[in-house]
């Protein structure tokens, strides 16, 4: 995508942007009619004011599809608009809104606005009618000059309206209104769209099929506006300002001026071909209906009118409770739009991305099988070539642990070669797949002869003091006690032989068979195991991401950034999950892998059976009452939504650490891919069959020299994904993408590119729908996991250069987090194989685990507890790579019905570095450091 972020403070003004942030928000819809422009420079009404909804009232003109197209390119746009008291709750209508064509008398130039009353209409109403004369005689005077800041000229708008309003207003009850402006101007070739908001109205538009939100909600419920009411004295109850009102800037409102203010919020968006419409409304929609599903049924309407009164249905529908007023503004044409049945509804720039997807996809198949037809010798004389032209590659081979590792051909081999011991237990789900699981019961106690270092890591201790993390005395005892003892009998179900003098080969690594797993365990047992146990070795479960299975926690050439390592000579008792259909769980006790019926899973299934009978096996084998569950990527997609369902699952896990966390994508940046995404999954399914996708990536990585296999793969998630991957070297590429990919089903893939497509993380949907990016089809609604249920304590990673994640999506549909910890520089690989991890992220991992996680209890801290990372002057991080611009950020946020601690929460509002040294700042400073979530679209 070459979308950037659209930035805007509440209070001023936002960034100018050339394309907008493509953002999805838990609320939003658009409604409105088709206006001819008969009076091309007068304020327009609504031409269908349904305030009571009477279905009996005369229906608008009928206007044909032609008709509508004409207009449109006739006037650049055209606008639908409706009201609705909605009768069955309220009494008064206090909405209004005002539209202009032509404004100021410029062609193509138009004037938006919705006001939503309360304590009365008083307010409304003289926005509407005086609102766009204020702003008109601002941009006369001061607005032609071709450097004039346009967002500037709205901020002053709002603030001179709110003045007038004050000045009107007589000691009595005062009355007040939100607002949402758009003004819509040609800037040389360029049409740009400018907006501003006070309180809850909002304005959506549609980019690239994708709802994009162009206001801020201004409430009680949003942390940064409660501090600021909270600092001048004022206070928020029930996320009311002073218990009152709801809206924390407003038009009006002179007796609680001094708290509900009215700057608003702006953006400035240049418009283009990809940008059809927006949507303009009160909160009697939005309350009720997402942004997305708003986009998603007015763009298969080229009539606004008729998408107008489709949306007010819905609203009604869904029970809303307030006034509702809805204006949709089209502004171009959707004729481009063709229906193909297999396909989709999509553009013919997505037809033509998809048909050259199937070329490619098909020269592909054509290079793999010449390249099957190769002689041997002349694929090794390939790689004794690239060796020749890069020989610094062959230095560094040598001296570096990479060939044994490149050429490792499973777990096994790896652990072996790094001299730790190994079991291999096999579980079977409740529908039947076998499911490979590896464990690292302790630490290495021997050197294993293939291992070309022979020095040890540094004992834990050390590792974490040498990396700053200061430790309690109680700490650093409970470390020693569980590195140097490898009694396995205290956390049973082990045998006594695993853990001799030389680490056993892979088959005497058992002296029974591997043991089946039928189901859960029941809860009596694990309660009576809670109750007796003293389980000295907490237990720690690693998952793997999309496409991947456990090798990627081993193979850092550095053995103190594998996290698998560092977890077992500290004293956890580790293990190694892997999912359905990976290269580790590729049984099933009835079908075959060669059988479609075998890969007829998503991450339902994920979610349903594997991740709780990996979790119920490991507490049983182990006795402990609970785990620490580290998940990557997938891995913290299907932890999300097993613990979502499952709420026993969430006793059996006493900490949820997320690692470049996966819930819902903002999509790739790539255009032929999205085109593939919009449309049905037929056409996956026909791209890549039904089985498991990309098996031309293992081909090609046998195929070629690890270092032009590490090359391409390079380029395809720069293709992809656009990351640079310039935290790994080249020669740590060159071994961990020979462990990158695994199998799994193109039913994953179809279920990943739903939840892009809708933005909603969602159970996978049966039902395929006729148009692309739409979240439902008529008539039923795929199941979103409801991740605010989970129980389990949550900390999450991510960096800020990863395409993937979206932490303000993430965290608006998650419960309050224990440490929230932002990256910079980082991308999605990188929190597997990245320098510097032992320094930014492991450290915070480790303390997360002793406050829960020590004998297998949470901490005196309490499930509660607030991590916040501590140092000193003296013990500062040491690495050369953390710099002001490296630091890692701490974002800290509270529940939206917390409003007794904001004060508390002023003095411990994030962190960060100064400009000088690694030292922590002062909490005035890392007030100003901080980048609160809530404020950024």
């Amino acid at each position: 995508m070459a979308d950037k972020t659209v930035e805007a403070t509440p209070a001023t003004t936002a960034t100018q942007t050339e394309s907008p942030l493509l953002a999805t928000s838990t609320s939003s819809t658009s409604i409105g009619k088709c206006d001819s422009p008969d009076n091309m420079s007068s304020i327009e009404g609504s031409s269908w004011d349904t305030n009571d909804h009477d279905t009996s009232q005369p229906p608008p003109p009928q206007i044909d599809k032609e008709s509508i197209l004409r207009e449109l390119e006739d006037n650049e746009f055209l606008v639908g608009v409706v009201e609705d008291r909605n009768k069955r709750c309220r009494r008064t209508m206090e909405d209004t809104h005002a539209f202009i064509y032509n404004y100021e008398g410029i062609k193509g130039h138009g004037y938006f606005a919705i006001f939503d009353g309360h304590a009365g209409r008083a307010a409304a109403d003289w926005c509407g009618q005086h609102f766009h004369e204020v702003f008109g005689e601002i941009l006369e005077e001061r607005g032609n000059d071709e450097n004039a800041d346009i967002q500037a000229l709205v901020n002053e708008a709002f603030l001179t309206v709110d003045q007038k309003l004050i000045e009107m207003q007589t000691q009595g009850r005062s009355s007040g209104c939100t607002a949402i402006m758009a003004y819509i101007r040609k800037e040389g070739d360029k049409r740009v769209l400018y907006t501003g908001n006070v309180g809850d109205a909002r304005a959506v538009l549609c980019h690239k099929g994708k709802a994009v939100r162009l206001s801020y909600d201004h409430k009680g419920s949003d942390h940064t506006e409660a501090k600021r009411i909270l600092d001048i004295g004022g206070f928020v109850m029930n996320n009311r300002v002073n218990g009152v009102l709801a809206v924390t800037r407003a038009l009006g409102d002179s007796s609680m001026k001094e708290f509900v203010i009215g700057a608003p919020y702006t953006t400035r968006t240049v418009m283009g071909d990809d940008d059809p419409f927006f949507i303009l409304a009160c909160d009697g929609l939005w309350d009720v209906c997402a942004d997305q599903e708003a986009v998603d049924l007015v763009k298969e309407m080229i009539c606004p009118e008729t998408a107008s009164k489709q949306l007010l249905d819905l609203a009604l529908q869904k029970f809303s409770t307030d006034n509702i007023s809805i204006m949709v503004v089209r502004l171009t044409d959707t004729r481009h739009m063709v229906h193909i049945p297999i396909v989709s509804r999509l553009s013919l720039g997505d037809y033509r991305s998809i048909v050259l997807t199937f070329i490619i996809l098909g020269i592909e198949t054509i290079f793999r099988a010449v390249a099957i037809l190769i002689p041997s010798p002349i694929l090794n004389a390939q790689k004794r070539l690239i060796e020749k032209i890069f020989p610094w590659i062959v230095t560094n081979h040598i001296s570096s642990k990479a060939p044994p590792l490149e050429t490792a051909a499973n777990v096994q081999e790896m652990l072996q070669f790094w001299g730790y011991p190994i079991q291999e237990h096999l579980i079977r789900t409740q529908d039947n797949y076998l499911l490979g699981v590896h464990r690292i019961p302790h630490g290495r106690e021997t050197i294993s002869p293939k291992r070309r270092s022979p020095n040890p890591p540094a004992p834990i201790v050390e590792l974490l003091q040498k990396h700053g993390v200061p430790l309690a005395a109680e700490t650093r005892e409970a470390f020693h006690r569980r590195q140097h003892d490898h009694s396995l009998a205290k956390n049973g179900g082990t045998n006594s032989s695993e853990h001799g003098s030389v680490v056993p080969k892979a088959s005497n690594l058992h002296t029974d068979e591997p043991e089946m797993f039928t189901g859960a365990i029941k809860n009596a047992e694990v309660q009576h195991k809670r109750k007796d146990g003293d389980y000295i070795k907490p237990v720690v479960l690693l998952y793997h991401g999309f496409m991947m299975c456990s090798e990627v926690w081993l193979c850092n050439l550095d053995e103190e950034r594998n996290l698998a390592f560092v977890l077992a000579e500290a004293g956890y008792d580790v293990w190694l999950g892997n999912a359905r259909g990976n290269k580790y769980s590729l049984k099933h006790m009835f079908t075959k892998p060669h059988e479609q019926k075998f890969w007829d899973f998503s991450m339902d299934e994920l979610a349903m059976f594997d991740m709780p009978d990996t979790i119920d096996y490991i507490l049983e084998r182990t006795g402990a009452p609970s785990l620490v569950y580290i998940g990557f990527s997938q891995g913290t997609a299907q932890a999300f939504a097993a613990l979502s369902i499952n709420p026993e699952l969430n006793e059996k896990v006493s900490l949820f650490i997320a690692l470049a966390p996966a819930t819902t994508p903002p999509g790739l940046d790539n255009g032929l891919i999205n085109s593939v995404v919009k449309a049905t999954p037929n056409v996956i399914y026909l791209l890549l069959g039904r089985k498991t996708p990309l098996a031309a990536a293992l081909f090609w990585q046998n195929l070629l020299h690890p270092t032009t296999y590490a090359a391409m793969i390079d380029g395809a998630v720069k293709f992809l994904f656009g990351w640079d991957c310039k935290s790994m070297t080249l020669v740590q590429k060159s071994v961990s993408y020979q462990h990158l990919y695994s199998f799994t089903s193109v039913r994953i893939l179809v279920h990943w590119f739903q939840i892009i497509r809708t933005q909603y993380f969602q159970m996978y949907d049966d039902v395929q729908p006729r148009v692309p990016y739409l979240s439902s089809t008529r008539g039923h609604t795929p199941h979103p996991f409801p991740t605010r249920q989970i129980t389990t304590p949550i900390a999450i990673f991510y960096g800020d250069k990863d395409s993937l994640v979206d932490p303000k999506a993430l965290l608006s549909d998650l419960p309050e987090a224990v440490g929230v910890w932002e990256i910079p520089g980082y991308e999605h690989l990188d929190f597997l194989w990245a320098e510097g991890l032992e320094t930014f992220v492991y450290p915070q991992i480790f303390e997360l685990l002793e406050s829960y996680s020590y004998n297998g209890h949470v901490s005196t801290k309490g499930s509660s507890f607030r991590y916040r990372m501590k140092r000193s002057s003296s013990n500062g991080f040491t690495s050369h790579r953390m710099t002001t611009k490296s630091i890692v950020r701490e974002l800290e946020y509270q529940d939206d019905s917390d409003t007794e601690n904001y004060a508390a929460h002023d003095e411990s509002n994030g962190c960060g570095t100064d400009d000088t040294s690694s030292n922590w700042l002062t909490p005035e400073r890392r007030r100003s450091s901080l980048r609160p979530l809530s404020q950024n679209t």
